[in-house]
């Protein structure tokens, strides 16, 4: 805009010398004064042409300003999400404290009045799975439009011992054997239960709504699941021991899809955040029994099965986290996983003693807090 009001003024200039040269020319036979008083006038009228081109460029200068200013405070509103700041590959720890529900099993009944147990005197011995440790440790890549692919493996691995003896004035009572062995009464038992559980995985998460503080994003996924279950228990009657063994392997896979909410506050330096999600396994469970005694007259009885069936899981974490840059982020939260149809020795040592074919699962859940932590390379 400036150069046009330097040729603007240059152009005026000439004009006005020329008018100068022709007024010359025209009227040489007028005396000085004319041709002053003519330079004057028209030094005048031009002078009030360039007061109002001056004024017109100003005016077009403001409306640029004030256009470019809006345009300015427009792409300053426009809040880039933290992990649009930091793309790259990204590693995350978690720490889960998880109680395992729906494994355990009555492995005797101790009755201290042998008389009355129909009316409930009796209580069954189970096992007392507490909370356990576990880890989960994911890698990904995190891309500009706030997407991530990454992959995950969680670990759980919980396993129990029991002991009991006949108390005084009562009896203790076999509960998983196959109902052949002579012993009914024994004067001890011993037993362990081993229950370990892997997972792996594929997550690709993209957000799908962004309104202020909240966003909402999208997971679809595919997992893998193992769980291996192993019970042996040993019941013993003078010199006469019967051996319980039951083993059952579940694998399974198929697709996950997710939903998560994550609000910030405070600076955007600390979020509340939702993850829900459901996957849709299919798979199978091979699941072996054996009952060995030995005394005056030994056996074993073996039985062996396979399950096939579809394996819903839900999932839902639910915690606080804190940034203290873009890049690192810990966080702490309650974790409730259930997976359902699950084939346990509960339903199946049942379906071996009533000599029924396993055709169904039980329930199976863990909850529990956890602890993570990421960082972005």
């Amino acid at each position: 805009m400036r150069r046009i009001a330097v040729f603007a003024i240059c152009f005026f200039l000439l004009l006005t010398l020329s008018g100068v040269k022709k007024s010359f020319a025209e009227d040489t036979g007028e005396d000085l004064k004319s041709i002053i008083k003519k330079l004057e006038n028209r030094i005048k009228e031009n002078t009030e042409q360039l007061e109002y081109l001056k004024k017109k460029l100003e005016g077009q200068e403001e409306v640029i300003s004030e256009q470019q200013r809006v345009k300015e405070e427009a792409q300053a509103s426009v809040k880039v999400p933290k992990e649009a700041e930091d793309t790259g590959p990204f590693a995350e720890a978690k720490l889960l404290l998880l109680t395992p529900r729906g494994i355990d099993i009555d492995v005797a009944i101790i009755d201290w009045d042998t008389d009355n147990l129909a009316e409930g005197i009796a209580r069954g011995i189970e096992f007392d799975t507490l909370s356990r440790l576990s880890t989960e440790y994911t890698v990904g890549y995190q891309f500009k439009d706030n997407s991530r692919l990454s992959s995950s493996y969680w670990h759980l691995d919980t396993d129990e011992d029991f002991y009991a003896t006949e108390p005084n004035g009562g009896k203790l009572w076999v509960l998983l054997g196959s109902g052949t062995s002579p012993i009914d009464d024994p004067d001890s038992v011993s037993s362990h239960l081993d229950f370990e559980i892997d997972v792996l995985d594929l997550e690709y998460t993209r957000p799908l709504f962004e309104s202020g503080k909240l966003t909402v994003s999208g997971l679809i996924g595919l997992r893998y699941a193992r769980i291996e279950q192993d019970l042996r228990a040993t019941y013993v009657s003078g010199s006469n021991t019967e051996k319980i063994k039951s083993h059952i392997e579940t694998n399974m896979l198929g697709p996950k899809i997710g939903v998560i909410g994550r609000q910030t506050f405070i600076k955007n330096r600390f979020f509340f955040e939702v993850d829900g999600s459901v996957s849709l396994l299919a798979g199978n469970a091979d699941a072996t029994y054996s009952d060995i005694y030995s005394g005056s007259s030994p056996y074993r009885t073996f039985s062996e099965s396979e399950y096939e069936n579809v394996f819903p899981v839900y999932e839902l974490d639910v915690g606080f986290g804190f940034m203290p840059a873009p890049d690192l982020e810990f966080r702490a939260g309650y974790l409730v996983s259930y997976w359902t149809d699950v084939l346990t020795h509960k339903q199946f040592v049942d379906d071996v003693q009533e000599a029924r074919s396993v055709d169904q699962g039980d329930s199976v859940a863990f909850d529990g807090i956890v602890f993570s932590v990421r960082y972005v390379f």
